[in-house]
Order: structure tokens, then sequence, then C-alpha cells
């Protein structure tokens, strides 16, 4: 009887329910990398075996990578113009106007280039990939084509990551090029710099190295995405608020390993 009341004041204890809920926490975290990682095995087999329909991931990447676009060039442009807004006229008055367009070229290509291309396409697209598959999951679409014989990753998750890959690197192209003309428009609005010199500071500021590296963000970024919102969306279980969250779920994790990956891919480039 003593130990029943001892287990029972144990498991109502208030460090015993934190616990329980950190462990639990732990273990669907470690459960999702793990399932992040198994559909990306998957889809990587199945590109090299050529089992990806090419039909299809075209579809995909046009989806993601038109589908994004204004968003894209809008926060990219806003991006370059408060980056120069902030700098520009100090540097002018200190005497380094004929730098302005290589620190905001720098900037984009290094850091918000990629980023501001990555968020644009994950709250765009990534939240609908998860939302998706999330539905067809919960409404046992997916059930259904298994029963076919129809392989779901190879259907569903291999062309949206394929195409992700593919076509968010382009993205961060235009990010890039954006910011820096919003820098340029900024910088011969609010200061005395020249259309001219400005564009012969950013030539400075291009370097191999940097536009390389921001292109190699753009293709992990973009497998990021794809396979983390998808395999999200993969795994739900339950109903309509189930595909809410798992919705939530996948921006938020998406978010989270880029982060993790942009600071990895800038280390290599140093």
């Amino acid at each position: 009887m003593e130990q029943i009341y001892i287990k029972n004041f144990i498991k109502n204890s208030i460090f015993f329910k934190i616990f329980s809920s950190a462990f639990c926490t732990f273990a669907k975290t470690l459960e999702t990398i793990g399932y992040i990682g198994f559909n990306l095995r998957d889809v990587f087999i199945l590109v090299l075996k050529g089992k990806v329909s090419i039909k299809k991931t075209i579809s995909e990447a046009a989806r993601i990578g038109v589908d994004s676009l204004p968003l894209v060039i809008m926060i990219s442009w806003l991006a370059g113009m408060i980056i120069s807004l902030q700098l520009a006229t100090e540097m002018v008055k200190q005497g380094g106007g004929n730098f302005v367009g290589a620190f905001v070229t720098l900037v984009m290509l290094k850091e918000l280039g990629p980023i501001m291309a990555a968020f644009a396409i994950v709250f765009m697209e990534g939240s609908s990939i998860a939302a998706e598959i999330a539905s067809m999951k919960v409404t046992e679409q997916i059930d259904a084509m298994k029963t076919l014989k129809v392989n779901p990753i190879q259907y569903l998750i291999a062309p949206k990551v394929t195409a992700a890959i593919l076509i968010v690197p382009l993205a961060v192209i235009i990010a890039c090029t954006t910011g820096i003309l919003g820098g340029l428009f900024t910088s011969v609005a609010h200061t005395e710099l020249t259309a001219v010199g400005y564009l012969e500071s950013v030539r400075m500021g291009l370097f191999l190295k940097d536009i390389s590296a921001s292109l190699v963000k753009g293709a992990v970024f973009g497998g990021i995405i794809a396979v983390v919102c998808a395999t999200i969306g993969y795994e739900t279980k339950g109903g309509a608020l189930d595909v809410g969250k798992a919705t939530t779920k996948g921006v938020v994790w998406s978010i989270t390993i880029a982060a993790i990956f942009d600071y990895i891919i800038s280390a290599l480039f140093i």
C-alpha cells in the first residue's frame, strides 16, 4: 500500500511530469529525424535508379519556383534596401562610399540571399507540401496508393525533393540580384553615390567562392524544405487538427534544420 502511494506521488509530482514531457519530446524528435533520414535515402536511391518522373519533377519545380517568386523578389528587394539604408549614409560620410556595393553584395551572397529565398519558399510551398501530404494521409489516400502497388515515396516525395534541389538555387540567384538592385536604389536615392560607382563596387564584392557557397546553400535548403515538410506530412495521424499541426511543424522544422546547415556550409566555405 505504501509503495503504491509513493508511486502515485512520484507520478503526480511536477518534476516527473516535466521529465516525462521532455523525454517524450526528445523521443519524438529522434523518431522524426529517423523518418526524414530514411525518406531522403529512398529518394536518392530512386534518383540514382532513374525512377523519378521527369514530368512530375518539372511540374513540382514550376510550383515551387514560380509560385514563390513574387515573395522572394519582394523580401530580397526590401532586405537590400534596408542594408543600404542603414549603412550607405555613414559609409559615405566616413569616405567608404566605394565599398557600399561590395558590402551589400557580400551580405546578400553569403547569407541573406539564400536565407530569404529559403524562408519565402518554406512559407509559400513548404507549408503547402506538408498540408497536402498530411491531408492525403489522414483521408487514407496514401493507403489506397499502397493497395494499388504505387510507391508513395516515388510518386509524392521524390519529385518534390528533386525539384526543390534543382530550382531553389535559381531562386537564390534571383534573390541575390534583387537585393543588390534594392541596395542600388536606396544608395542612389539617399546618398551622393552614382549607379556606376555602386555597380563598380558590386564587381569588387563578387567572388567565385561566395557564389558557389550561395548556390550550395540553395540546393541544400531546397532539399531540406521538401523532404522535411513531405516527411512530416507523410507521418501525420489523426484528423483535420493534426493536418494543421503538421503544417506548422513542417515550417518550424525546415527553418531550424536549414539554419543548422547554414552554419555548417558557411564554416566550410570560409
